[in-house]
């Protein structure tokens, strides 16, 4: 996990802070997501708070690669 403040900049779309989540595999995600009591913890707590947007995506790296 690893949380952070979004710069300013157009490509951050309005949205002020990311968090990416990395799993194992998509069952340990949906565990995660669907079971895990601190999760269920934290999105009830989220859900009291004034959110102006939420986007969550999933995918699976096809590439990897750097300079």
């Amino acid at each position: 996990m690893a949380v952070g403040a979004c710069e300013p900049d157009q490509r951050s779309q309005g949205f002020d802070f990311a968090a990416r989540f990395e799993f194992a595999s998509l069952e340990d995600m949906r565990y995660y997501d669907d079971v895990c009591p601190a999760h269920q913890a934290l999105k009830a707590a989220a859900r009291g708070l004034e959110v102006n947007g939420l986007m969550t995506i999933y995918f699976k790296e096809l590439l990897t690669g750097g300079i």
